[in-house]
């Protein structure tokens, strides 16, 4: 089974089935990136995250390309001091070659050996015994047979023996296989929840059961397995002579959804996933990073789902996906080699982040890292914790500061007023070629604090907006809240606002207009004022979330061309643009207002995608300039705005000129630059429209420059305020305290939060 990364993001409410389109739309992105052919070999030595803690250790990373092509590796091991590896290239689903791949510890005198197999046979294992190579095999006809072969190291086949269970018809996955030091195979049962132990002669000897769903096995100075037991995921002693499971170890707060092996030495446990490297201690259950794969200059979503422990050093096999050129990708050999030289050629520079997943970064990091002679990037990825902005921020405010941030949803205000972030304006007015008027006024303006600039982004998103249909419009001033309640009257109560509901209203006035709620200045709670009692009444009038029926969402444009709903109140896009343009034809076109506020006016906002700090801590600053500038530049903003399709806008004036070519394009062209210029798609959930006009493109302008703030919807604080709006109005939407009485709670929590936090 071939590993797929899929990156996930989640907006705030989910209210219709397009925003859902969109969630997916985020989601179907992965950037696999692969190392370079013809590279040759290349070593370089770094501390592991760990080492830079405790000790002057190193490790020495090495990458060579095999000159073989392969689609998956299955199985590496060492063979008479060579690097041996059971690989597959699948042509189509009835056409697999199996073969294995040997070279030596440095990468060189690889070749590729065809195995001795039967028409039709399908090898899933390759393992090592005490007297040689052996190799996993299954053959169906009327019912699938599993073999052990053993193999000399020219892939001929010197033995075999079928495997029998006492159960008939028993699936054996081959993969999970192992031997103990008697040279006998132990295997999982999906069908039985166990471990059946084979005998030499292939035959079933003993079977391990009990409160345990073990998915795989490893070999130490014992045999384990690890799966689901009583008390989540835990590795298992088997006890042969007893037949059960003993020795519990509790694996609690290890994620094992995205490990990819675990493989044992005789005094150690070694875990791999898509990001590091680490060890296991049995004793604790606890896990610690070794290294990253990004190290050594690979994706970590190439490595393939094994490697090897060899005392401290590491072995593994790297395969990029198929790209559009090389159909069948190289196989990449690495190495990790432990030393106790603590120097580093180039100067070390942290990045804290919550998922190499998000846009482009793995493809930033590793090429900043191959490219830059003076620093090197060392990722701090906080995927691995079960919350990783709440990690990031308390090793943040703990001192535990990376030199370089990706802010997302961590509190960034916050971090200003502690002085943790550097203003990034002086290190771009010194750079040759970035300048501050490459970038779209409004963004920059609206980011700045004091006249400095703590953070970026290199790609942006219009939010807070609401598209009404000029019909229903009595003047084009703000829409504020009592335009909003003229209006509900000329809807029914499921078509105001796209069936948006009674608490998603409170929600987003919350993380869009919470200054009307909040003196920051002060630090004082304003959830008793009138103004917010007003909100909570109007809110009142929209419909229940117990009540809607998400099945309606299905037809809203339709409803909205047919009059029976009033607007669109979600993150604007091109693609939005050219939508509403449709779906507003028949009411004589649509307006946009900013979501009502306390003052009425009518400013928007936006959100960033991955924007970057660099710490104050920092002793590199320039360096760490060097890494985000790779971000602004027009290639990598169109890239990172591409990442999001059309629902995001890059932050450079240059790239947003190129991305509204698109949104106006019918057909892709090249321009005469030779830039490919990529259209957006015109069709969503059925619902046709054109490419948009110059006309659509200046409404898009005048939206852009209407843009006063930056909204962190993910934010701590937001999220909590949130939280307490959401208990105490449950009351109120029921009908059993009055909207007074239901401020005046809020208020009284809001603020004695505030003050705890402040």
């Amino acid at each position: 089974m071939k590993l797929k990364a899929l990156l996930k993001k989640s907006p705030l409410i989910i209210c219709l089935l397009l925003v859902l389109l969109v969630v997916l739309i985020f989601a179907a992105r992965s950037f696999l990136i692969s190392p370079k052919k013809g590279a040759g070999t290349k070593t370089e030595k770094l501390s592991s995250e760990k080492e830079t803690e405790t000790s002057q250790e190193t490790y020495a990373f090495q990458t060579a390309g095999l000159g073989i092509n392969a689609n998956y590796i299955f199985s590496l091991l060492e063979s008479d001091g060579n690097i041996l590896m059971l690989a597959e290239i699948m042509q189509d689903i009835d056409n697999t070659e199996f073969f294995l791949i040997r070279c030596d510890k440095e990468g060189k005198n690889a070749e590729k050996i065809s195995l001795d197999l039967k028409k039709g046979e399908q090898v899933n294992s390759m393992l090592k015994n005490g007297d040689g190579i052996y190799i996993l095999t299954s053959v169906t006809k009327t019912a699938t047979k599993f073999y052990c072969k053993k193999i000399d190291n020219d892939g001929a086949v010197t033995d075999s023996l079928e495997l029998r269970s006492k159960t008939k018809n028993e699936f054996l996955p081959l993969s999970t296989a192992v031997f103990n030091e008697d040279g006998e195979l132990y295997l999982i049962s999906d069908d039985k929840n166990s471990v059946i132990i084979f005998g030499k002669d292939g035959k079933e000897t003993k079977r391990i059961t009990g409160n345990f769903h073990p998915s795989s096995l490893l070999k130490t100075d014992s045999i384990y397995a690890y799966g689901d037991g009583e008390n989540g995921i835990e590795l298992k002693k088997i006890e042969k002579e007893s037949g059960s499971f003993t020795d519990t170890v509790s694996l609690d707060g290890v994620d094992f959804s995205s490990m990819l092996s675990i493989q044992g030495a005789s005094d150690a446990v070694y875990i791999s996933d898509q990001h590091n490297l680490y060890s296991l201690d049995l004793t604790a259950g606890s896990v610690t990073p070794l290294f990253g794969w990004i190290d050594a200059g690979i994706s970590g979503f190439s490595i393939q789902r094994c490697f090897l422990a060899e005392k401290e050093d590491f072995f593994a096999a790297s395969i990029p996906f198929p790209s559009e050129t090389e159909e069948t990708p190289e196989v990449t050999l690495i190495t990790a080699k432990k030393s106790s030289d603590p120097a580093a050629e180039r100067k070390i520079l942290t990045l804290g982040v919550s998922s190499l997943n998000i846009d482009n970064m793995e493809e930033m990091v590793l090429s900043f890292n191959a490219e830059n002679k003076n620093y090197k990037i060392k990722v701090k990825d906080y995927s691995q914790y079960e919350d990783p902005y709440t990690q990031m921020n308390l090793d943040i405010l703990s001192g535990n500061i990376p030199d370089i941030l990706v802010l997302d949803s961590l509190p960034s205000d916050q971090y200003i007023k502690k002085g943790l972030l550097t203003d990034l304006y002086p290190l771009l007015e010194n750079d040759k070629e970035l300048k501050r008027e490459d970038f779209v006024d409004s963004i920059l303006s609206s980011i700045e604090n004091d006249g400095k600039l703590y953070y970026f982004a290199p790609s942006f998103g219009i939010t807070n907006s609401i598209a009404v249909g000029k019909d229903y419009l009595d003047s084009s001033e703000p829409l504020g809240m009592e335009g909003l309640e003229k209006l509900s009257e000329k809807v029914p109560k499921d078509g105001m606002l796209m069936n948006m509901t009674s608490q998603q209203f409170v929600r987003l006035m919350l993380t869009y207009r919470m200054e009307d709620y909040i003196d920051e200045e002060n630090n004082k709670a304003e959830f008793d004022s009138d103004y917010f009692i007003r909100m909570l009444s109007f809110a009142e009038t929209l419909q229940d979330e117990n009540d809607i029926d998400y099945g309606k969402v299905i037809d809203s444009w339709q409803e909205i061309q047919k009059g029976m709903m009033l607007a669109y109140p979600f993150k604007l896009s091109l693609v939005d643009i050219a939508i509403l343009n449709t779906v507003f034809k028949e009411a004589g076109g649509y307006q946009v207002f900013g979501y009502p506020s306390k003052e009425n006016d009518d400013a928007l906002a936006a959100e960033l995608s991955s924007p970057l700090a660099i710490t104050e801590q920092c002793e590199n600053k320039e360096g760490a300039w060097e890494f985000i500038r790779k971000f602004f530049t027009r290639d990598a903003e169109l890239q990172s705005a591409s990442v999001n399709s059309f629902w995001f806008l890059p932050t450079r004036k240059d790239a947003l000129e190129e991305k509204f070519l698109g949104a106006m394009a019918e057909e892709a062209y090249t321009d005469e630059n030779g830039r490919e210029i990529a259209p957006m798609y015109h069709n969503i959930n059925g619902l046709a429209f054109a490419p948009m006009t110059s006309e659509d493109i200046t409404t898009v302008r005048d939206l852009i420059g209407r843009i006063k703030k930056i909204v962190n919807v993910s934010d701590d604080r937001i999220q909590q305020i949130i939280s307490i709006a959401d208990e105490e109005t449950a009351a109120f939407f029921a009908g059993d305290k009055t909207a007074k009485e239901t401020a005046e709670i809020i208020q009284n929590r809001a603020q004695i939060y505030l003050s705890e936090t402040s």
